[in-house]
């Protein structure tokens, strides 16, 4: 079989709009993964975003209620007529903020290469405080249990100083939340 110049020519005319029309299928399918990426990534950070408001404004809410019951734990210190339980119910129990951490943990374990380093960095280091808290959370709960009818000076002193703990993670959740946002907004 021969081939001919103009056979060959005219298979290349033909070819030619195939290849162009691969290549903008390609370019397309292309531009449309990193449109898709980069709406998700600008979700997932906006997620984040909206957490540390809801985080800010729950901690915020519960900041006063917060120091009273740590005043009143050391008001009442010295008195053993007293138990913690009794001051705990005094100022109407006790409270904690709920708190969420869904966006950063999954941008922190899923998608670290789709966030600018900066931005990944603060978010590891409100994680980190978010763990801390709960873990203070947790170990509060579990020395209430054991002092709560307790008259001692030392039990409502280290539940005062537990709680106050927790107001100072609080507070350090506060300022990296508004760090990041200030960051991500920019």
């Amino acid at each position: 079989m021969k081939f001919n110049l103009s056979t060959i020519k005219k298979f290349g005319y033909d070819l030619l709009p195939v290849a162009v029309g691969v290549f903008l299928a390609l370019v397309l399918n292309n531009a449309q993964q990193v449109w898709k990426e980069s709406s998700f990534q600008e979700q997932l950070l906006n997620t984040v975003f909206e957490e540390n408001e809801a985080n800010k404004k729950s901690i915020t809410d519960l900041l006063e209620k917060q120091k009273r019951t740590i005043d009143t734990l050391n008001h009442y210190a010295k008195n053993e007529e007293y138990t913690v339980f009794d001051l705990i119910q005094k100022v109407n129990g006790l409270s904690t903020p709920n708190l969420a951490n869904y966006g950063a943990t999954y941008l922190l374990i899923n998608n670290q290469s789709l966030v600018d380093v900066e931005l990944l960095l603060k978010l590891a280091e409100l994680d980190s405080q978010l763990k801390v808290f709960q873990l203070a959370s947790d170990q509060i709960v579990d020395q209430l249990y054991e002092d709560l009818y307790n008259t001692d000076q030392k039990s409502k002193r280290r539940i005062s100083l537990m709680l106050s703990d927790i107001k100072n993670y609080e507070n350090n959740i506060i300022t990296l939340g508004d760090e990041f946002n200030a960051l991500y907004k920019k």
